[in-house]
């Protein structure tokens, strides 16, 4: 099973916090949600506000999580927070940052990658967070020089009586 299989479901949704639980089930043979408590070392109680929406993974959890089911911890942190988003905006930016990075992944280790339609979002999505980051260098490095400049003009600060 290749590293996008584990990460999206068909139609290209991300796994849920629910489906992240079963998937442990599975992957441990465990029969209970009492049995994945004592996996992830939370308690029973943990895990049933996991199953009723009522909490969501930490990263640390999260993190564990891909431990037991043998994933990329960013693959279940990314969808763990798709889940929790309060907008679309948001559920789309970690959708985006998911694919971006599990393009790389999965070309370094030669294994089936996402959908195409995935592919080509994750590459522009690539693409504006280096436009966005040079954008941002560059406005620094300008505001710096502004400031050396209006400090050399203006002369050291001094304190009005």
């Amino acid at each position: 099973m290749g590293l996008g299989s584990n990460l999206y479901r068909p139609g290209g949704q991300m796994k849920t916090t629910i489906q992240w639980l079963d998937a442990i089930k599975k992957a441990r043979g465990l029969s209970s949600d009492y049995a994945v408590a004592k996996a992830l070392g939370v308690t029973a109680q943990v895990i049933s506000h996991y199953r009723n929406g009522r909490r969501a993974f930490d990263p640390y959890t999260a993190a564990k999580v891909a431990e037991l089911v043998g994933v990329e911890p960013m693959q279940v942190i990314a969808s763990v927070e798709a889940e929790r988003a309060r907008n679309d905006e948001q559920r789309a930016f970690w959708r985006r940052l998911a694919a971006a990075w599990l393009l790389p992944m999965c070309a370094a280790a030669g294994l089936a990658t996402p959908a195409p339609s995935v592919q080509a979002a994750s590459v522009q999505q690539v693409s504006n967070l280096h436009i966005m980051r040079t954008r941002a260098r560059r406005r620094a490095a300008a505001a710096s020089a502004i400031a050396e400049l209006a400090a050399a003009l203006v002369g050291p600060r001094r304190a009005i009586p």
